[in-house]
């Protein structure tokens, strides 16, 4: 819910923001660093419980998986419904991903996917559904 607020935020009261001259590698670099920000107890949680090699492939999953959520935004539009049952979709990938022990592969693999979301779909403006 976090992510789909944040990005409703976004497009109703900062879309000035794609006007500034900024290439999109930097945008989405930038909004990892939100995101890195907004997660800082868990990522301290995971260093100080786990050993390192362990919390940096936890935590490339975890950026991996919420710039995935929220690059998926710019795919589907801000519908809840659509969202929510994508991201059910995406959470049972994930899941098996892991199970496999395939961590690397889902980090990258997220990060990969959502920046390639992110390039294209950025500047195309979607309709709200359901903001006021």
């Amino acid at each position: 819910r976090l992510i789909f607020e944040n990005r409703a935020f976004e497009e109703k009261w900062l879309s000035f923001t794609r006007n500034l001259p900024y290439s999109r590698a930097k945008l989405f670099i930038n909004f990892v660093m939100v995101y890195v920000v907004l997660l800082l107890p868990e990522i301290i949680w995971l260093f100080s419980r786990f050993n390192p090699v362990i919390a940096v492939e936890l935590l490339l999953v975890g950026i991996g998986a919420v710039m995935l959520f929220h690059c998926l935004l710019y795919f589907i539009g801000l519908d809840m419904e659509k969202y929510m049952l994508w991201i059910f979709f995406l959470f049972v990938v994930v899941f098996w991903m892991i199970l496999f022990r395939l961590l690397w592969v889902t980090a990258v693999l997220n990060l990969a996917v959502a920046f390639a979301i992110f390039y294209g779909r950025y500047y195309r403006v979607r309709m709200l559904v359901g903001t006021d």
